[in-house]
């Protein structure tokens, strides 16, 4: 899946995942986010899911909730 951010696009392949196309290696995805790419162009209802599921809450607290419905943690901490 592609996302795009306030400031960059980034590419989120499995939870705690995600890499930024301009190559940087630090940062995190600034919410809310953009459907850039789903398996081809997103349809309109896909954006606007991705859209709403984002509009408040933070990448941090993603990381919370992924972490808390699997209790497992990322082997490293993302930035």
């Amino acid at each position: 899946m592609r996302l795009l951010t306030e400031r960059r696009a980034w590419r989120f392949d499995a939870a705690w995942n995600w890499h930024s196309f301009d190559g940087e290696q630090s940062g995190t995805p600034t919410w809310p986010l953009t459907l850039l790419f789903r398996h081809g162009e997103p349809t309109p209802k896909e954006a606007e899911k991705v859209a709403r599921a984002t509009a408040v809450g933070s990448h941090a607290d993603e990381l919370e909730r992924w972490s808390g419905l699997t209790h497992a943690r990322p082997a490293a901490h993302q930035q």
